[in-house]
């Protein structure tokens, strides 16, 4: 109130003043960023009205930082601060797969790596050919995305088998291999799961079947299954005069229940049960028999 002296011709009169509060400007804290991303921008007005500028004013995709908020002369406010938290990318981790043979079983990849980023690989998983698959990492982590190859060697597809068959389960059947198809040489041969060596030829077999396997330089395999059959033959001629040429009578493999042999006049010398290969040109004594024509008579459960 404003109060004149007493010897003026004037009235008493009142002055208003507001006093503002200083106010301290609120703003909504910023979620942290991942490096790389887009900046955000800085509101220019804060959440209670105060209007201002910021220092920097452009918000860093690469550094964490504090900036500062002034506000406008005509406000009554003080300067604030916010801090941009700029979380760096990672890179998610793998155990690198070892190479493999084509068409060997492939489980999928991981989808989450050793240091616990999640995601999803691209493309189909493929046991055919070397192929690179890039993992991309799900949204709203601060992770790259990353690439692994997994190497396919080409295996062996298929060989050539040449077998001798024996005759009268004689053991000297043969399987010979030869011509690979794919695969890395040198090769390496094995029959019946025996080790691996560089022999391609197996001889003194005995009939039966067997299971061929080779093996190329990468450590591919591939198995094919073979046949030795037996070749039955009767022979029509025995001459047992060791001249080295048809002196005994092989029915080997043959079956044969009972044999008798007969010289070229009906007269039984000899005769076996269960034969195989004993006669030699003697009669039932042991003794040689004199050259000349033989005959015989036997029964067999061939089949």
């Amino acid at each position: 109130m404003f109060t004149p002296d007493s010897n003026q011709c004037a009235t008493t009169s009142t002055l208003n003043f507001t006093v503002k509060p200083i106010l301290t400007p609120n703003f909504t804290a910023i979620t942290p960023i991942c490096s790389g991303a887009t900046s955000p921008v800085l509101p220019l007005v804060s959440t209670n009205g105060v209007t201002g500028t910021w220092n920097p004013s452009v918000v860093s995709n690469t550094t964490s930082g504090t900036y500062t908020f002034t506000p406008a002369p005509n406000e009554c406010a003080n300067s604030t601060t916010l801090s941009v938290t700029v979380t760096p990318n990672v890179i998610p981790t793998f155990t690198q797969l070892a190479p493999i043979c084509s068409s060997t079983a492939l489980a999928p990849l991981p989808t989450t790596s050793i240091n616990g980023v999640t995601g999803a690989w691209s493309p189909a998983i493929n046991n055919t050919v070397t192929t690179s698959y890039t993992f991309t990492p799900t949204t709203g982590q601060c992770a790259l995305t990353t690439t692994m190859i997994i190497t396919v060697f080409q295996s062996p597809t298929a060989f050539t088998l040449t077998t001798t068959d024996v005759v009268n389960s004689k053991p000297d059947g043969i399987i010979e291999i030869s011509n690979p198809v794919s695969g890395l040489a040198p090769f390496q041969y094995s029959i019946n799961n025996s080790s691996f060596t560089s022999n391609s030829t197996y001889s003194n077999l005995v009939p039966g079947d067997y299971t061929i396997t080779i093996k190329d330089s990468n450590g591919c395999e591939f198995k094919k299954a073979a046949t030795i059959n037996s070749i039955y033959l009767f022979p029509n001629v025995i001459t047992p005069n060791n001249d080295t040429y048809n002196n005994s009578f092989n029915l080997n493999g043959c079956n044969i229940e009972r044999l008798k042999l007969y010289n070229r006049y009906g007269r039984e010398v000899n005769n076996y049960t269960n034969y195989t290969n004993q006669w030699e040109g003697t009669n039932k004594k042991g003794e040689p028999l004199p050259a000349t024509i033989f005959q015989t008579e036997f029964q067999t459960n061939l089949r």
